[in-house]
């Protein structure tokens, strides 16, 4: 058996590493996955409908 996949078995035996596990994972969704995903959705889904007409916007060159 591969000696990584014999140390990650190892380190969750202990109750301790599985509660530090959930809380990393808790705060990796929480700050980093969730506030992205809500961004793209809110840019790409404008009145509830799919909608790519922010490229234009970001692409071409503003007019001062």
């Amino acid at each position: 058996m591969n000696k990584n996949l014999l140390s990650i078995r190892s380190m969750l035996k202990s109750p301790l590493n599985i509660v530090v596990l959930i809380v990393m994972a808790y705060v990796l969704i929480t700050f980093l996955i969730w506030p992205n995903l809500s961004l793209l959705l809110g840019v790409f889904r404008q009145n509830g409908e799919w909608s790519l007409d922010v490229f234009p916007s970001c692409l071409l060159p503003s007019v001062r």
